[in-house]
């Protein structure tokens, strides 16, 4: 409706500093009073504002990022149950947890994590000779457990920083990530 509409624009309209503080305050004792929290904070305002209709939509978002909404995509999304069972996403899957292992997967941290996570995106699509969709797709679905979203390296940052404190509650960090990708395909550990 047309309240929603310019209520969503009043949100991309907002200076960076006034929508952290606003995502805060909606997300209250969700969120520690760290640095790390702050950084989530700043973070989830990334990939929120200008996404959101309402900023009480912040939450949900921030919770899906945490909870790894893997089992309930799968089941209510065909085309999710699909890609599980291609070989394509088990072989894709496995190099992301290998890869994970040996500790060649950005997960967040660093200076420039975005700049290494998009080489690492570049590298692993032509090492597995494979683009587009085909590669990204499956990585998305790996890695935050649904098939659309805000940017996949956006979010293993935030789950780097809840899992180091940023949040209250119970996060599903990358290890159990790959354990439960394992226990679905074909991958290979």
């Amino acid at each position: 409706d047309k309240l929603t509409w310019v209520n969503s624009q009043h949100i991309k309209a907002l200076p960076r500093e006034r929508m952290v503080l606003e995502i805060r305050r909606v997300l209250g004792d969700m969120v520690t009073m760290t640095a790390a929290g702050d950084a989530f904070v700043a973070g989830l305002a990334d990939i929120t504002q200008g996404n959101v209709d309402l900023l009480v939509d912040v939450k949900p978002v921030a919770e899906r990022v945490i909870s790894y909404p893997m089992q309930q995509t799968i089941q209510s999304d065909e085309e999710a149950a699909a890609l599980v069972k291609e070989e394509s996403f088990a072989a894709i899957c496995t190099r992301l947890g290998a890869d994970y292992a040996s500790g060649a997967l950005p997960t967040g941290g660093g200076e420039d994590f975005a700049g290494d996570w998009k080489k690492y995106m570049k590298a692993l699509g032509k090492d597995l000779g494979v683009k587009g969709k085909a590669l990204f797709h499956p990585v998305r679905l790996a890695l935050t457990g649904e098939m659309s979203g805000a940017d996949v390296g956006a979010q293993l940052s935030l789950v780097a920083l809840a899992s180091d404190g940023a949040v209250v509650g119970d996060v599903v960090g990358l290890t159990t990530r790959f354990e439960f990708i394992k226990s679905i395909s074909n991958v290979s550990a």
